[in-house]
């Protein structure tokens, strides 16, 4: 399995690629009036309104680091069964993948992730 490895303040995580439909450099985003904590807002892609959800403001209470490896993976989310939509995560360090082989858990000092075969890979 492969995984994109992305971080969230000091801790690294990673999410199964094929829930992934592509990884963007950052957008412009336009404010949701009303939107719940965590919302940084949403883009149109292909027609489409994405809203956008940012994994810092959401679990550490800050707006993720505007760098050139933050990026928003745009996923595909299925809120009601049978229907999907396109969901946007900003994520910082979101630039690297990592090859999996099981679905045992396994967490090392520097990062937490689904078993990987080869955790110092993914580090960057």
């Amino acid at each position: 399995m492969l995984f994109l490895v992305f971080q969230v303040g000091a801790d690294r995580f990673a999410l199964e690629a094929a829930r992934v439909v592509e990884v963007l450099a950052m957008v412009e985003l336009q404010k949701i009036a009303g939107a719940p904590v965590g919302t940084a807002g949403e883009f149109v892609y292909r027609g489409e309104s994405v809203p956008v959800l940012d994994l810092c403001l959401l679990t550490l209470g800050r707006p993720s680091n505007l760098r050139l490896s933050t990026r928003v993976s745009l996923l595909r989310h299925e809120p009601q069964p049978g229907m999907i939509k396109p969901l946007g995560l900003i994520a910082e360090h979101a630039t690297a993948t990592a090859s999996c082989l099981s679905r045992s858990p396994m967490t090392d000092a520097a990062w937490t992730v689904i078993a990987c075969a080869s955790p110092s890979s993914a580090r960057a």
